[in-house]
């Protein structure tokens, strides 16, 4: 039943109510019809609990039109809780060993020493003043170098050859008209020689030379008139590609040439055509090690007004594309979000939707040494085995109290650090759990 037959109901449901009243002056039946309706209306509502928010995942083999239903996932153990930081815990980089996690949130990044995961040790803190927000963290593959980002629209590079103290060597400036109110996303080159910063703009830094990094080109992601987010941005495993996250799509770009980056194509993951008025947003971008697949993860908001009231929706899901050629993507299936409109309609160019999870979707990442693929959100983390990526499916679920807005995965694979809204962090294993 759609919201105008209820609405109709409702109203005529409460015009016989006061019919009684006016006509038969019994208040004892007007008091019966309340506690009637008020018996409805909890029914409903625990109907729609049991019934209208399943768990995460159904029972696997299932299929509703083209809809796949994966299996129900095991819980893994968490081999350690790191203490509670100074903020919602949204950006992590593991350093190339593995050795050393940095924990970005609030108005810090911590340097946690987790060579052993059970008993992370507090190496070093480092802090901007109160209102500025930390959004971004990534170690450099090939050197002891630490690059941060924040609200300020400030890139900063740090030595960290002495974890304990670690030594600010670069800032990175960005125009003001550049910037944004929720930061930027930053990545480094496999080979360390670039770094990529994404805000309004992704630029390419030269940072053979840290302490005096040079900006080699700079592409737009966003119009100056877009009020949105700040996106992503991530390279492939040769370094040839990066993509970038811009409002309602994913960037392709050669960057063989950093000084002269060529457009290779431009994905659209969440499709045209939406009903009614639809704001996309992409929140993250991966590469596979191999750099055969490529994760996009974005929410569709729709706006719609009719003659009886102004309502709106949202939907999120995770694509996950063949870029074998770069220049001809193809999307293999879509891990969409449970209720999801995008569920019911498809995607375009492929006709599997996997249904993961209950709740928006805001980050993903590949793991360095396994078919595996994260997925990290309002309802926790999904890890999916992608061994055939048409047909993947969910391995394991980790779950916060809060809504997890990163994750990353150790250099060996062996561990997945998901961040919380709630100021925690954790550390889990990828392997299965025993017994």
């Amino acid at each position: 039943m759609d919201y105008r037959a209820k609405n109709v109901l409702l109203m005529a449901f409460f015009a016989a109510q006061l019919w009684v009243v006016r006509y038969h002056d019994n208040w004892s039946v007007l008091l019966a019809y309340l506690g009637g309706t008020l018996l409805v209306v909890a029914l409903s509502v625990l109907v729609r609990e049991v019934f209208g928010r399943p768990a995460l995942v159904l029972p696997p083999g299932a299929r509703v039109g083209s809809t796949v239903i994966g299996a129900p996932p095991p819980r893994y153990p968490s081999v350690s809780l790191i203490p509670a930081h100074v903020g919602e815990a949204r950006a992590f980089g593991f350093s190339a060993d593995g050795r050393l996690l940095a924990v970005g949130g609030g108005n810090a990044v911590v340097l946690w020493d987790v060579n052993d995961p059970a008993n992370p040790l507090r190496t070093a803190t480092l802090t901007w003043p109160t209102g500025v927000i930390v959004v971004s963290a990534a170690f450099n593959p090939h050197a002891p170098l630490l690059a941060t980002g924040t609200t300020d629209q400030n890139a900063t590079l740090w030595r960290v050859d002495d974890p304990s103290a670690p030594t600010r060597i670069a800032i990175l400036r960005l125009p003001r008209h550049r910037r944004c109110d929720t930061g930027g996303a930053m990545d480094f080159s496999p080979d360390g020689r670039l770094l990529a910063t994404a805000d309004r703009a992704a630029d390419l830094w030269d940072v053979t030379d840290p302490q005096r990094p040079v900006r080699t080109a700079s592409v737009p992601l966003l119009r100056r008139w877009q009020a949105d987010a700040c996106r992503a941005a991530a390279f492939s495993g040769d370094g040839r590609l990066l993509a970038t996250a811009g409002r309602a799509a994913v960037t392709l770009w050669d960057v063989a040439d950093p000084a002269h980056p060529r457009r290779v194509t431009t994905l659209r993951p969440q499709g045209r055509g939406a009903p009614g008025h639809a704001i996309v947003t992409m929140s993250a971008v991966d590469f596979s090690p191999d750099g055969r697949l490529l994760a996009t993860a974005g929410v569709t908001r729709i706006e719609s007004v009719n003659e009886w009231a102004a309502y709106s929706s949202s939907s999120s899901a995770v694509a996950l594309w063949d870029i074998a050629d770069p220049a001809h993507p193809t999307l293999i299936v879509t891990l969409a979000e449970r209720d999801s409109s995008q569920a019911e309609r498809g995607q375009r160019g492929s006709d599997t939707t996997v249904i993961g999870h209950s709740r928006t979707v805001r980050a993903v990442q590949f793991s360095p040494d396994a078919p595996l693929l994260a997925t990290a959100g309002d309802d926790g983390v999904l890890l999916w085995d992608i061994t055939d990526p048409a047909a993947p499916h969910p391995t394991a679920q980790f779950t916060q109290a809060k809504p997890v807005p990163a994750v990353a995965f150790s250099p060996d694979g062996r561990l997945l650090a998901i961040g919380s809204q709630d100021h925690t962090a954790a550390l889990w294993t990828t392997s299965p759990p025993s017994g």
